[in-house]
């Protein structure tokens, strides 16, 4: 295999035109990527162990904050509270 050369093209997909010019080049290896399953679980190593957590799939808008306080943000300060 040291003797041996060739280039590995990995895509999500390829326009026909384009796969026509990327074939046209001798040892490529042209190969398409499946869609990927969303993810659920996230894991985290630790020290002895694994810590398994679902994935946070859902991002809080303004709308959805519940003020636990006395003092309420005014609307300016609402947007850094948002997080990115």
């Amino acid at each position: 295999m040291n003797t041996l050369f060739f280039e590995v093209l990995i895509a999500p997909g390829y326009d026909e035109a384009a796969l026509t010019i990327l074939k046209s080049k001798k040892n490529r290896i042209i190969i398409q990527q499946k869609a990927r399953a969303p993810v659920t679980k996230t894991f985290k190593n630790l020290l002895n162990g694994v810590l398994e957590q679902d994935a946070d799939t859902k991002a809080e808008g303004k709308n959805e904050f519940k003020v636990v306080t006395t003092i309420a943000p005014t609307e300016q300060q609402l947007p850094t509270l948002l997080l990115p």
